[in-house]
């Protein structure tokens, strides 16, 4: 009967406990995630802004830096920021977000090159570098899924008990 398990108030009682392999994953993770998500939050509040000062907008919208961005895109910039800044709060919700984030970002990018190639009006306005934007921040999201993905993959180490 002593095969070094102890009796605990449950049950039986495993010898070895699991413990985190890296505890500083998320905690570099997410640094990525709310650095994306300020910054995506500027953008769009500047795209915002950008489209209520100038009264003749073309179709690709207000100028910001390099882009041009309408309401809707400015909106779409702004939801996704803040919802990065709320995910990196715990690891299941920052890889839950970096995984929905890299896949819409990835249609948008589809959609817009698309539209930007046949000269398309969308309700976005979308022009070349709006898509590269939307390919750094699909790729961005993908980078930072992976890294909080490794200790999913990875697994928890197992210690013996005290």
């Amino acid at each position: 009967m002593d095969s070094g398990q102890k009796n605990a108030p449950g049950g039986w009682h495993s010898p070895v406990r699991p413990v985190d392999a890296n505890p500083y994953l998320f905690r570099t993770g997410r640094v990525p995630l709310v650095i994306e998500g300020v910054l995506l939050i500027a953008l769009g509040a500047w795209g915002l802004a950008a489209n209520s000062t100038y009264p003749v907008i073309g179709p690709a919208g207000a100028p910001v830096l390099v882009f041009h961005f309408t309401v809707l895109h400015s909106w779409v910039l702004l939801t996704t920021g803040a919802l990065a800044v709320i995910s990196a709060r715990r690891r299941n919700t920052a890889l839950i977000f970096t995984g929905f984030q890299f896949i819409g970002y990835m249609l948008l990018f589809a959609v817009g090159s698309v539209a930007f190639a046949r000269s398309a009006r969308t309700p976005m306005g979308f022009d070349a570098l709006d898509s590269v934007l939307h390919l750094i921040v699909a790729v961005v999201g993908a980078a930072v899924f992976l890294w909080l993905a490794g200790q999913i993959m990875e697994g928890p180490w197992w210690v013996r008990d005290r």
